[in-house]
C-alpha cells in the first residue's frame, strides 16, 4: 500500500511538473508574424495588379517554360490590361541582393508566380502558386492557361 502511494504521489508531482512546463512554453513562446508587404518595403509598387514570375539564379528549362507561358498568356488575354496598365509584367530574379526582400516576403525557394494588387484600397495583396504552377506547367499548357487566367481575372475584380 505504501509503494501504490508513492507511486501516485510521484505520478501527480510529474503530471503538475509536466502541466506546468507546457503551460510556462505556451505562455513564453512567441508568434511568428508572417512578413507582408508593407508600402516602405516595396515603394516602386505600382497602382495595378503586378504578376511577378520570381526565379532564381540558375534557371532550368521548366522554369523558363513557366515564365514563356505566363507571358504568353496576359498578352493573349490581358492585352488591353497590360497596355492600359492595369496590370504589370515583371520577371525577377529573387537571389539578386536587392529582390532579397521578396523572397521572405513570399517565401519564395524556386521559379514562382506572384500576384500582388498595387491598386488603391487592396495595396499589398498577394497570392503565390508555387504548387498549381509546378503541377499544371508540365501536365498541358491548355490547363495552366485556364487556371492562371482565373486567378488573374478574379484578382483584378
Amino acid at each position: 500500500m505504501k509503494h501504490v502511494l508513492k507511486l501516485i504521489v510521484v505520478g501527480l508531482i510529474a503530471f503538475a511538473m509536466a502541466y506546468s512546463i507546457g503551460h510556462y512554453i505556451r505562455q513564453n513562446r512567441r508568434p511568428v508574424e508572417p512578413e507582408i508587404v508593407k508600402p516602405e518595403d516595396a515603394a516602386d509598387l505600382p497602382d495595378a495588379l503586378v504578376v511577378y514570375c520570381f526565379h532564381g539564379d540558375k534557371q532550368t528549362p521548366r522554369d523558363k517554360k513557366i515564365e514563356r507561358q505566363t507571358h504568353k498568356l496576359l498578352e493573349k488575354s490581358f492585352a488591353a490590361e497590360l497596355k492600359g496598365g492595369k496590370i504589370v509584367w515583371r520577371v525577377l530574379n529573387y537571389q539578386k541582393p536587392e529582390n532579397a526582400k521578396f523572397a521572405k516576403m513570399y517565401n519564395l525557394g524556386t521559379t514562382c508566380i506572384v500576384l500582388v494588387d498595387g491598386r488603391q484600397g487592396r495595396w499589398g495583396d498577394w497570392k503565390g502558386f508555387l504548387p498549381q504552377t509546378w503541377e499544371l506547367v508540365d501536365s498541358d499548357e491548355e490547363k495552366f492557361e485556364t487556371f492562371m487566367t482565373g486567378e488573374i481575372r478574379a484578382s483584378l475584380r
